[in-house]
């Protein structure tokens, strides 16, 4: 077995396998689950709350994917994944610049 990282979720017992990147560099797409997108960028979490959706601290959050909880809410995915994107993209720019100094 390789070098492989491990970190337990605190919201599952699923593992993930880090292959020799930074978690929060992952881009958040329709396919990734909430709990992903909350685990590898929790500054998203208040853009969630912002929209009442109940998805922090839900059990299905390891399962459902961004795409299944905007379908379930109603919410347009293109605008909502603007919304995370933007706010993951300055997270990662404040975590670059500050690995630079």
């Amino acid at each position: 077995m390789c070098m492989n990282a491990w970190k337990f979720s605190r919201h599952s017992c699923v593992c993930l396998i880090l292959a020799g990147t930074k978690m929060h560099n992952r881009a958040i797409t329709l396919d990734s689950t909430i709990a992903e997108i909350m685990e590898l960028h929790p500054d998203t979490i208040p853009v969630f709350l912002e929209h009442r959706m109940i998805c922090v601290g839900c059990q299905m959050a390891i399962f459902d994917t961004l795409e299944d909880a905007l379908r379930n809410y109603g919410y347009p995915p293109e605008q909502f994944l603007g919304e995370l994107n933007q706010i993951s993209e300055a997270d990662l720019s404040v975590n670059n610049d500050q690995n630079h100094d």
